[in-house]
């Protein structure tokens, strides 16, 4: 059947037999709140391992180069919080890299950062003071699947890719690798 298709048989059978759990845990008599609570690990469990299997599967032999976001806009290190607000209101980009005045990369300034950057230091800010830093280094070159576990290491929703001397060059974010697997799913289905 293949990886793929045989995990997502087995998660939605294992899905379905704890659906079936825990309607026996809640409702059967006497009711086993024990039952209830293992279905619920075993239907979340199935669904996590299927998407790791998909995840796996969609980014084998890509290089972040494959999948990088090539169409964002960075802010400057000092520019004010207000400016990042409306840049964030203006467009669909929710991250921001931001770099020095010769372009190399300082950090990123995510919607969250920005938002308690506002309510901490107020629109006059700077990004500096609002911005998530000692980010890992991207580079194109690197395996997509190893991009991706730097970024989920740092815990941002972002990452800037960067090219030589350190200047921005493309974004990882988890928007644009979700697309990635829902075209992957499209054309597997």
């Amino acid at each position: 059947l293949g990886l793929v298709k045989a995990t997502r048989i087995a998660a939605r059978v294992g899905q379905a037999m704890a659906f079936l759990f825990g309607l026996v845990g809640a409702f059967g008599e006497p009711a086993r709140p024990l039952l209830l609570l293992v279905g619920l690990f075993v239907f979340i469990g199935a669904g996590s391992e299927l998407a790791a299997v998909e995840t796996r599967t969609a980014t084998r032999g890509l290089a972040l180069r494959d999948v990088m976001v090539t169409n964002y806009r960075t802010i400057p290190v000092h520019a004010r919080l207000e400016l990042a607000a409306a840049m964030l209101l203006d467009g669909e980009q929710r991250e921001f890299p931001v770099v020095d005045n010769f372009g190399k990369t300082e950090g990123i300034l995510t919607r969250e950062g920005l938002i308690k950057g506002l309510a901490g230091v107020g629109p006059q800010g700077t990004v500096a003071e609002a911005m998530a830093t000692r980010l890992p280094v991207l580079v194109p070159e690197m395996a997509l699947d190893e991009a991706l576990a730097l970024l989920k290491g740092a815990g941002l929703p972002a990452l800037p890719v960067q090219g030589g001397e350190g200047t921005v060059i493309g974004m990882l974010t988890l928007d644009n690798v979700m697309d990635l697997l829902l075209l992957t799913r499209s054309r597997a289905v």
